[in-house]
């Protein structure tokens, strides 16, 4: 990778606007400790078919566990809530799609809002790592937890630039933001599709099957996936489910406009 595209992402990792040539948008919204860039690739492909995409960092989120530490869950819900408002100020359609941690923010926006549609990827509404019931009783210490390193095929790691862990203190507030998440479901009707790969080892398959019986959408896709980890925007299945993410709302977009007549 060149010195002028390690910039480009460098910069893009503070937020970043595709413009596309028609009234719909989405909102992207990122993982936990993540950066926007994680899901560069998905708005790349979700703009080549028209759409402007809207990516912003999270508040408190991608530039180092101090920071992480001094924001909450709360900061994150506000943040989120007034980067949507903001973007259907602008947007005569907007839908949402949510990696991770951004999957419960997507769900807590649904319950609130008439989304014209949620999108996603990994959602944390149950996570399954095995010291996380530990993060309450380790909130108020300065300890620690540092990811282990990761490669994907076709170098994409590149695209990870958040801090390389977090304090267990950040990992307290994440559970407390699933678990809000969980308690909204019935209430978002939204149009729905839900990535899951069965190799993810962070959040559990109880928490996707809770969204698909659970919320009260009268449209609700799941596709399930074999070969990827996690990090399904940057693994071996993303262009994939980045086909399927694009026809899912032209699809939508079709049933809008018959409608509409």
């Amino acid at each position: 990778m060149s010195e002028n595209e390690i910039e480009d992402l460098q910069t893009m990792k503070n937020g970043f606007f595709l413009k596309g040539n028609c009234d719909e948008a989405v909102l992207l919204l990122h993982g936990f400790g993540g950066t926007p860039v994680e899901l560069l690739l998905a708005a790349r492909s979700l703009n080549s078919i028209g759409l402007n995409v809207i990516a912003p960092r999270i508040s408190g989120h991608g530039l180092s566990m101090e920071e992480e530490r001094k924001s909450s869950y709360q900061d994150w819900i506000k943040f989120t809530r007034d980067e949507y408002m903001k973007a259907k100020n602008q947007f005569k359609t907007l839908y949402v799609l949510g990696y991770s941690m951004g999957g419960a923010l997507a769900m807590l926006l649904g319950s609130e809002f008439a989304v014209d549609g949620i999108i996603l990827y990994e959602p944390a509404i149950r996570i399954m790592v095995p010291f996380a019931s530990l993060s309450y009783l380790l909130y108020p210490t300065k300890m620690k937890y540092t990811w282990p390193s990761s490669s994907y095929p076709e170098h994409t790691e590149k695209y990870l630039l958040g801090p390389s862990g977090f304090y267990y203190k950040s990992l307290a507030d994440l559970l407390t933001l699933a678990k809000l998440s969980r308690k909204v479901l019935k209430s978002v009707t939204s149009p729905l599709l839900v990535f899951y790969s069965l190799n993810d080892h962070l959040v559990s398959k109880k928490g996707i099957d809770e969204i698909m019986s659970e919320c009260s959408s009268s449209i609700k896709v799941l596709k399930t996936f074999t070969n990827s980890s996690h990090s399904l925007p940057i693994d071996v299945d993303k262009k994939h489910a980045f086909k399927i993410t694009g026809e899912f709302i032209l699809y939508l977009e079709r049933n809008k406009n018959k409608e509409g007549k």
